[in-house]
């Protein structure tokens, strides 16, 4: 895992958001993790940043 892949708790976390509401936010525009390992799903954090304007928190 080269990239710096993180799951929505930390993502959460770093943004200072609730991880409800970013999650929430993930599956209402149907955003698709980059890597899914041991049934937990991991973003990458560059690719969530230019989205972050589209997801509202």
């Amino acid at each position: 895992m080269g990239e710096d892949l993180r799951t929505v708790a930390k993502v959460a976390e770093a943004w200072g958001v609730p991880k409800g509401a970013l999650s929430r936010k993930l599956k209402e525009q149907a955003i698709q993790p980059d890597l899914v390992k041991a049934n937990c799903s991991y973003y990458s954090l560059p690719r969530l940043e230019r989205l972050r304007p589209k997801l509202g928190v």
